[in-house]
């Protein structure tokens, strides 16, 4: 479509056509161990966002990502995945794509 609706409604209106965020959570679920990873974090990316802090879901999402990371041969792209599934985690105190100093080395920037 050209005109898509909002992420955020979007998000609302599949969840409900899917039966609810319960079932939206199974099927995650099991598409995860179907080891159909994309399937899996993008019905969790829906749950994520109506609920970023939930960590049931976050967790999911997370497993999602990395499961696809695990598997994807770009180094780059394997790195998007991981960190992201840490940042979800909670285990990256940083933000996202923001560099900070390492004292010790002077300048320089370190993930």
């Amino acid at each position: 479509s050209i005109n898509p609706l909002p992420p955020l409604e979007q998000a609302m209106r599949l969840v409900e056509a899917m039966g609810g965020a319960s079932a939206v959570m199974d099927r995650a679920r099991r598409a995860l161990d179907a080891r159909e990873y994309a399937w899996a974090a993008q019905l969790a990316g829906y749950l994520f966002r109506l609920a970023p802090t939930d960590l049931a879901i976050r967790g999911l999402k997370a497993d999602a990502l990395q499961a696809m990371g695990r598997v994807t041969p770009a180094h780059t792209i394997r790195n998007w995945y991981m960190s992201h599934a840490r940042a979800l985690r909670g285990e990256v105190t940083e933000g996202l794509g923001k560099a900070r100093k390492n004292p010790k080395a002077g300048n320089q920037a370190q993930p």
